[in-house]
């Protein structure tokens, strides 16, 4: 856990993961909205399982604080006016281009750059880093996965500039279309970002996993369908009713596609392939 405190806006703490036996490969983790990678109130990890799960695999994995607190879903439904709102809005929050008005993510702040800067702060205090982290060369030497509005980030990333390694997608993504339609056909309700043509990351290095209870359950499947992906060779889903974090706390289905340490197999299933 790395303390961001004095050079953010509020974004919490960054977690670097160390594992047992490394495979030498990076992994970067987004959470949704406002959700921190690590809860001081508590001494506890939010993506807990899941972080585990891929330290099992072997990977190094970053889990990032970043410009996450508002909901780029929430945002665009309620200003349906701006043209291409949600692709606007995750280039600002990723690169930090000044190109969204419902953002405020500058380049110090960007994913991008406080992705690059934690690498060359682990690099120059000597944390094991595997060879394809430094120097950070973009995005095509990592995987990367994000549960939520999060897994829309792992999503934009993977479509649209590509990861050698693999793009994992657990409780999203969706965001809702603009109210002008430049290339989205009527029939297809979403974001235009994601009906751009083809994926920069092969289909076979992408997957994801929904509970059947999410509350975005419609949405989400009709993303993976969107993207090519092929229910129970791609993408994966469970019903099991009730589920549990660590603590044994029940949770809904929406926490639980990352939270739920029942559903580790699924998430593999998903991931790990």
């Amino acid at each position: 856990m790395i303390d961001q405190s004095g050079s953010n806006q509020g974004f919490g703490d960054y977690v670097v993961a160390l594992p047992t036996t490394p495979n030498n490969k990076l992994w970067i983790n987004f959470g949704g909205a406002a959700a921190k990678p690590y809860l001081p109130s508590t001494g506890r990890y939010f993506n807990e399982p899941w972080l585990t799960e891929l330290m099992g695999q072997g990977y190094t994995v970053l889990d990032m604080a970043y410009d996450n607190e508002a909901s780029v879903s929430q945002d665009c439904f309620a200003n349906k006016d701006i043209d291409n709102c949600a692709g606007l809005a995750r280039q600002e929050v990723i690169f930090g281009d000044p190109v969204s008005t419902l953002r405020n993510t500058n380049k110090v702040n960007s994913v991008q750059h406080r992705l690059k800067t934690l690498i060359d702060y682990l690099k120059a205090n000597n944390f094991p880093l595997p060879k394809n982290a430094y120097p950070f060369k973009g995005w095509r030497n990592i995987g990367i996965s994000g549960h939520s509005q999060g897994s829309g980030v792992a999503y934009y990333l993977s479509k649209l500039y590509g990861t050698s390694i693999f793009g994992c997608f657990l409780g999203g993504p969706f965001d809702v279309p603009d109210e002008v339609p430049t290339i989205r056909p009527p029939a297809e309700y979403i974001a235009d970002w994601y009906l751009l043509p083809a994926n920069k990351t092969g289909i076979n290095k992408m997957g994801a996993f929904v509970t059947v209870d999410d509350d975005s359950y419609n949405q989400f499947t009709f993303t993976y369908n969107l993207a090519g992906l092929v229910k129970d060779t791609h993408w994966f889903e469970v019903d099991k009713v009730v589920y549990y974090n660590a603590l044994g706390q029940v949770i809904d289905g929406h926490a639980a596609a990352v939270q739920d340490p029942s559903l580790a197999s699924y998430r593999a299933q998903a991931c790990f392939r």
